[in-house]
């Protein structure tokens, strides 16, 4: 196993990597498809389509494409419904991968400051922490409306390292895709990616994070 060295503080990208929300997110697309006359291609392409926030995932939805864009007039029609019927549903069907909460209370154990930077808007990404349980096992959670730039940007990185009051250089990023990994190689970031996420269905290693695990029980075991 890889032994990371000089790591202050973690940073956790959310969807794909702490928690899978696909199924919810599948809901609400529907919902939205069916109000808009449109057919839906179901939960599988929802999950390689996740990881740029609920905008580019309305485009994506709509024009089943992921560089697809539709115009102003039907994204606003799309929107409201895409995010009443998300609401609705309530985070009943978004879970917890395997061992994330052990993860992160060892990490806490072993007082490493961790932060949630995720490209969701920071109210939503508060609303799945505080479902499931775990918000207060960070130090600050910062979404793509938080920041200057979403990821793959390094902008969330360096702010929450200013927040853990440690250097860019001394953070892990932990995520599934390919942003994660792009953002922590821009802030001199050490990057370990999950096998399990989104990642727009491309194998996470062709990347090239510094490791791939298959369970997030392995992190505190990195840095120990």
């Amino acid at each position: 196993m890889l032994k990371l060295e000089n790591i202050h503080a973690i940073c956790f990208d959310l969807d794909g990597t702490l928690v899978d929300t696909a199924n919810d997110l599948a809901f609400a697309a529907e919902e939205m498809m069916e109000e808009l006359g449109l057919p839906f291609g179901g939960v599988d392409e929802i999950r390689s389509w996740v990881g740029d926030g609920h905008e580019r995932l309305i485009h994506r939805i709509i024009t089943r494409h992921l560089d697809g864009e539709v115009s102003e007039n039907v994204y606003n029609i799309a929107n409201p419904i895409f995010h009443r019927a998300l609401r609705s549903r309530q985070y009943r069907s978004t879970q917890l991968y395997p061992d994330a909460a052990d993860c992160l209370r060892k990490l806490e154990s072993m007082a490493i400051p961790r932060a949630c930077v995720t490209n969701k808007n920071t109210a939503q990404a508060y609303e799945v922490l505080d479902h499931l349980g775990i918000r207060h096992y960070f130090t600050v959670v910062l979404g793509q409306d938080s920041v200057a730039e979403p990821k793959p940007s390094p902008d969330g990185i360096f702010e929450a390292a200013e927040h853990m009051r440690v250097d860019a250089i001394n953070v892990l990023m932990v995520g599934d895709s390919v942003n994660d990994v792009r953002a922590a190689r821009a802030a001199g970031s050490a990057v370990v990616a999950v096998s399990y996420g989104y990642n727009y269905g491309i194998d996470i290693s062709s990347a090239n994070p510094d490791s791939v695990i298959n369970n997030l029980n392995a992190i505190p075991k990195m840095i120990a």
